[in-house]
């Protein structure tokens, strides 16, 4: 039996549902397509996020032992000058006269001292 005539609208209106059909189907690929992107830039976002917070974690911690390391250094330089006055005072205490003059009778009331011992 030979297929039964089509009439030209039937024709028309399976193309056109064809079409349509191909439509929904494109547009539920690109949904898809939407949805997965704008996951991935939800996660690229949050790691940015994060990425930024251990950044300016980083940055307070550099700053912190900088800081640190100038107070540090400023403590060095206050002790350095103490030294120095402290060895400039020994230096004049040792060239006074009386320590100059007393120093041969010391040493003999030691060595005294070491012969009783």
């Amino acid at each position: 039996m030979p297929p039964p005539p089509e009439r030209p609208g039937d024709a028309l209106a399976d193309a056109y549902a064809q079409r349509t059909k191909q439509l929904h189907e494109a547009r539920g690929a690109l949904a898809e397509a939407v949805s997965a992107l704008t996951t991935q830039l939800t996660q690229q976002r949050e790691e940015l996020s994060q990425r930024t917070d251990e950044r300016d974690q980083a940055l307070r911690e550099s700053r912190s032992l900088r800081e640190h390391v100038e107070a540090l250094d400023a403590e060095i330089q206050k002790l350095h000058e103490h030294l120095r006055t402290a060895h400039e005072q020994n230096v004049a205490f040792r060239n006074m006269k009386v320590v100059r003059w007393s120093g041969p009778p010391r040493r003999f009331v030691y060595r005294l001292r070491a012969r009783r011992g």
